[in-house]
């Protein structure tokens, strides 16, 4: 059975620390994913980021959607999380 759709992804990810300091830990993404037939074209981008200090976990995550490289949804959150929450 021959469908004709076509899949891509890529991810990216950077992860950080400096050996002194264990709160400057930090990781960061950026994933692609796409799918295709014929004409049709649909892509995902998210990207987030991670990182924290003695009192707070810092959260951003962004997600945009295109249907043939036309943004049609895009949202954005940014969050501080304290380390006290239970």
């Amino acid at each position: 059975m021959k469908h004709d759709l076509e899949i891509g992804s890529i991810a990216r990810e950077w992860w950080s620390i400096h050996p002194d300091d264990p709160l400057s830990a930090e990781g960061k993404t950026h994933w692609t994913e796409e799918r295709s037939r014929g004409a049709w074209k649909t892509r995902t981008e998210t990207y987030a980021k991670m990182n924290s200090d003695a009192e707070n976990f810092y959260i951003y995550a962004k997600l945009e959607a295109y249907e043939n490289e036309i943004l049609f949804f895009e949202k954005e959150i940014s969050e501080t999380i304290s380390r006290d929450s239970h």
